[in-house]
């Protein structure tokens, strides 16, 4: 079990301080070469933070043998580390992502490759062979061929580019159709991605990489290694052709298929592919709705349900997520049908990526744990949200997924190291190179202390939505006949989710592939699995199962009720038929409207929020509630940030009567909540700043009854409109990361970004660019250097500074010149990250400096920015960088104008003030500031972070008299590490790819963002 502790009666001292299990697994990126020693250190760096444990995930970066004696050695060793600390070991089932190849070993054997089928008026070109038979000889010999030849179609289309006729023929045809091999990628290390198709390839898969672990850790399995994670398997092939009369398609293929359609629906695969890709004359096709219905399944059987089976077997739990997961277009493409492919999980998982609102990806997921009775729900989250992230951000995507169902954060990404392409491998780093890693604890508390209640019990959603998904393929055609369709679907499946999650009403999905096995029969409730719904919501679809069909008419007659949001679907198994019309005509009919949509489940409504100020309903909430026994668990919370952040009062009604008691679990204490009741409902009010969550236990009973709350108001004591003194961290940086170039002994280029250059010199020197996708180290040749790169910078000073340090990469391999004078190459420390090592410097003279540095060209050598670290101020301006005094005080106002451009460490704002009176109630409130989290002490004594509306941290008791508050800004790493000549302010897949941008994406000046407290800070005093 994963929350033993749930089938205990609830202690409240679970609450107060929730065990390991509630915690969250971050990704612990291994992206160099790993050591035991690195292991001992960042496995304690995790318990420090809060966290459960750690997900052993190989990142780009990784320098040791993936799946060898050694790797395998290292896991063991990691997870007898984080044993002792009582933490649990995930493991994570790919060499990078997404999985199913191992990191190419699997996908050597070329039989396991991922394919497609090709069909195009072009004729396929060089390296495709003649026929199937043609294609293994050659492969035998050694050869990769691309692919081969499978047919050709006679097209004849009507003069709406609809399918008047076709045939499949061997040759003299308009349309030529062919199997094309995924081409080699340094991402999967010079091999490709996997046949997800096919059933073999999938168990050698599990060959190579869970039946090794098994080996190595098999004893852990279930206990201090509950489950294995698997990331973004997929299908290739199913893209449309733009118009019916030119392009090209692809269709999903491995072989056998062909066949294996044949004996399933009487048709060969080939024979009526052209129905998948073009519009029929007289109606949708049934061929093209069993093409997407059989790959599908086929993806679940030879992948989800082989990892389900062999984990089940070996007493592990299977827990992971899909690509593309969240629209009707996505999963199609990638899945055929997301919900499917969650049967086999014990964790169902998803992914939740640049803090989009993905309510229907994780709504998908929840459907099925819960349908299925499943422990827990798994997400990966924060991941691409770049250097400057906050823990505002934080709190607010894991409190909406909170609420809608997610128990196992997977905190994207922790760093093992920040050397060489690691660096950019989709920032930020959660963990000790961000200089907040040490105050994250508090924020793991909250959300292991929310999860020690919403773990427990059982869904109380009475309402479900047929799922769209088998109407949305029959529209999957031509996209210039059918985009403006799918785009409506897609548009509409995306409004229903968010409509019911705003309204506070929770629902599941209903999957018409999963139903009958897990509602032999209907009745009212309709008993899904798990899970007994009252009210069913239809949405306009094309088609409806048979299945499904008398499912609802049972329902129906047993007095459930149907509400249909369009008209009955004119087909049913995806053919011509009338018998949806029957349940349609007993359903409610509602418009397509939110407030209509309300209105009709009025009677499911378990919860209601209503602003006081206004009367109008809460439109920005999520919430969860569940049935733990006699009692209940609510938890209510803000999802976005809102433009204007107010604080609102509202009131809270709840079906039924009951004793309240709220959970605070940023401090772990509890209150009774006071309020009133009517006989039927209980009421009480809650005052909400903007970004405030509420967490409930609901026990049956007498509400404590309302008294007059003492008026309060808030005087401001003083404005703190400069700090007394300030401290660093950190030294103080200057990113130099523009150099003149030569490769050997050539010519001088002229000045250019670093990564840049870097990947102009490696093809000079004839070796492969450098990328987010290239060949991992640990395949990489240990080489002797024949080329070497010679780089140059020019900066100004306006000082004379000695003892200065640069912090660069592999210094052990370098040669450092200063003003022609050579650095003593000895490693004095590191900055930021242990792999961008620190040497001393020769003295930085007052007017031009120049700094030459030589470095080796091999596979494995890295040229990256360099600091100058040191007691100095910095200016920029344009691409020009200057060293000036350090600066002696600071206003309260943007750093990076202040001589600290590029200092992304710990800031300390000191404050010495007097009191003429003592302060019983004192508020020390920062309303401007950017920093990922304030950190706020008084007389030493530590007054909490601030990083949530309304920006304020209560003060302990102030005596009259002097006192001194320190403010600590935890700032981002953006400025030193980020994305800083990316011009593009709309960009947001912030990875590799971020900091390579060009045109009018990219510009050679810094584009720095404000650092530090921004305005004055005030002292408040609450009084009654």
């Amino acid at each position: 079990m994963l929350y033993p502790e749930n089938n205990r009666p609830f202690d409240v001292s679970l609450f107060r301080d929730p065990p390991m299990e509630y915690r969250g697994i971050p990704f612990w990126a291994w992206n160099c070469r790993v050591t035991e020693d690195r292991i001992d250190r960042q496995t304690e760096y995790f318990r420090l933070m809060g966290m459960g444990g750690a997900m052993l995930h190989p990142r780009t970066g990784m320098d040791t043998e993936y799946m060898s004696e050694e790797y395998l050695r290292l896991v063991e060793h990691a997870r007898m580390r984080l044993k002792e600390k009582g933490m649990q070991t995930w493991l994570y089932d790919e060499e990078r992502f997404p999985s199913g190849c191992a990191g190419g070993l699997v996908t050597r054997e070329m039989r396991f490759r991922s394919r497609v089928l090709v069909v195009s008026m072009t004729p396929p070109g060089d390296g495709i062979c003649r026929d199937f038979t043609d294609f293994c000889e050659r492969i035998g010999r050694g050869e990769k061929p691309r692919g081969y030849r499978v047919c050709e179609y006679a097209i004849e289309l009507d003069k709406d580019g609809r399918l008047k006729n076709y045939a499949r023929i061997e040759s003299g045809g308009n349309w030529f159709a062919w199997v094309e091999l995924m081409t080699e990628d340094g991402w999967y290390n010079g091999q490709t991605y996997v046949d997800v198709l096919d059933p073999e390839a999938i168990r050698s898969f599990l060959d190579v990489t869970h039946e090794k672990y098994y080996k190595q850790i098999g004893d852990g399995f279930g206990r201090d290694v509950p489950a294995v994670f698997t990331d973004e398997p997929h299908f290739k092939g199913k893209h449309c052709i733009p118009t019916p009369y030119a392009g090209r398609a692809t269709l999903c293929w491995t072989e056998g298929l062909d066949e294996e359609f044949r004996a399933r629906w009487g048709r060969a695969f080939l024979d009526v592919a052209p129905e998948f890709i073009w519009e029929k004359q007289d109606g949708l096709s049934q061929w093209r709705y069993r093409y997407h219905e059989h790959v599908a399944e086929r993806f679940a059987r030879a992948y989800g349900d082989q990892l389900g089976s062999w984990c089940e077997k070996h007493g592990i739990a299977y827990t992971g997520h899909f690509m593309s997961e969240r629209t009707l277009f996505s999963q199609t493409l990638a899945l055929g049908e997301t919900m499917r492919q969650y049967r086999s999980q014990h964790l169902p998982g998803v992914d939740i990526l640049c803090s989009q609102e993905e309510f229907t990806t994780v709504k998908q997921a929840e459907s099925v744990r819960r349908q299925l009775g499943r422990e827990g729900l798994v997400c990966e989250m924060y991941g691409v949200l770049e250097w400057d992230v906050s823990f505002l951000d934080h709190k607010l995507q894991g409190d909406w997924l909170a609420a809608l169902g997610v128990t196992t954060r997977v905190h994207h990404l922790s760093f093992m190291s920040m050397q060489g392409e690691a660096k950019r491998d989709w920032p930020a780093s959660i963990f000790y190179q961000s200089s907040w890693w040490d105050k994250y604890k508090p924020l793991e508390d909250y959300f292991a202390r929310i999860n020690s209640l919403l773990t427990r019990g059982d869904s109380m959603a009475k309402v479900a939505v047929v799922h769209p998904i088998e109407s949305f393929w029959l529209h999957f055609g031509p996209n210039s006949q059918t985009l403006e369709k799918r785009r409506q679907m897609d548009e509409e499946f995306r409004l229903l989710a968010e409509w019911l999650v705003f309204g506070l009403i929770d629902f599941d999905y209903i999957s018409e592939s999963m139903l009958p096995a897990l509602c032999p029969e209907g009745g009212c409730p309709l008993k899904v699995g798990r899970c007994a719904y009252s009210a069913i919501i239809l949405p306009e679809l094309t088609t409806v199962r048979s299945t499904t069909l008398e499912r609802l008419k049972a329902f129906s007659d047993a007095g459930g009720r149907l509400i249909a949001l369009g008209d009955a679907p004119g087909l049913v198994d995806a053919l011509p038929s009338d018998a949806a019309l029957e349940v349609w005509r007993r359903a409610e009919k509602v418009p397509f409207k939110r407030p209509s949509l309300m209105e009709a489940l009025k009677a499911e409504r378990e919860l209601e929020l209503r602003e006081i100020q206004n009367g109008m309903p809460a439109d920005e909430l999520a919430m969860c509630m569940k049935q733990d026994g006699e009692d209940r668990n609510l938890f209510i919370c803000h999802v976005r940030k809102p433009r204007q952040a107010v604080t609102k009062t509202y009131e809270v009604k709840l079906k039924g009567l009951w004793r309240v008691n709220r959970f605070d679990p940023e401090i772990g204490e509890t209150s009774e909540v006071r309020g009133a009741q009517d006989g039927k409902h209980t009421r009480f009010v809650w005052k909400a700043s903007a970004h405030d969550s509420l967490l409930l236990r609901l026990s049956p009973g007498q509400i404590a009854p309302e008294t007059a709350a003492p008026l309060q108001e808030e005087r401001t004591v003083m404005k703190l409109s400069r700090p007394d003194a300030f401290s660093l961290s950190e030294p103080n940086a200057l990113l130099i990361d523009r150099f003149c170039y030569a490769l050997d002994g050539g010519d001088w280029q002229p000045c250019e970004e670093v990564l840049r250059l870097d990947n102009i010199l490696r093809g000079r020197a004839g070796l492969p660019a450098r990328n987010g996708s290239q060949v991992q180290p640990w395949l990489m040749p240990d080489e002797p250097a024949v080329h070497f790169a010679r780089l140059k910078a020019v900066f100004t000073s306006e000082l004379v500074l000695e003892g200065a340090l640069l912090a660069m990469e592999q210094p052990e391999t370098a040669c450092v010149r200063l003003n022609g004078q050579s650095a003593d190459m000895t490693v004095r420390g590191w900055y930021v990250d242990e792999d961008i090592k620190t040497v001393a410097l020769p003295c930085i003279v007052k007017g031009e400096n120049i700094l030459e540095i030589t470095v080796p060209l091999t596979h494995k050598s890295v040229i990256e920015p360099v600091y100058l670290l040191g007691c100095f101020g910095t200016k920029v301006a344009g691409t020009r960088l200057a060293l000036t005094e350090a600066p002696k005080a600071l206003e309260l106002d943007d750093i990076c104008r202040q001589g600290l451009s590029f200092y992304t460490g710990k800031l300390d704002y000191v404050f010495d003030i007097r009191l003429e009176q003592t302060l019983e109630h004192a508020r020390l409130r920062i309303k401007h500031f950017a920093a990922p989290v304030l950190s706020v002490s008084v007389d030493g004594q530590d007054a909490g972070l601030i990083f949530t509306h309304p920006y304020e941290a209560k003060m302990p008791r102030l005596e009259r008299g002097r006192h001194v508050i320190q403010v600590t800004a935890c700032l981002s790493r953006f400025n030193g590490f980020g994305t800083l000549h990316n011009a593009d302010p709309a960009y947001m897949w912030y990875g590799p790819d971020a900091y390579r941008t060009k045109g009018d994406q990219w510009t050679d000046s810094y584009r720095l963002r404000p650092a530090g407290i921004l305005s004055e800070v005030e002292l408040t005093e609450i009084t009654e």
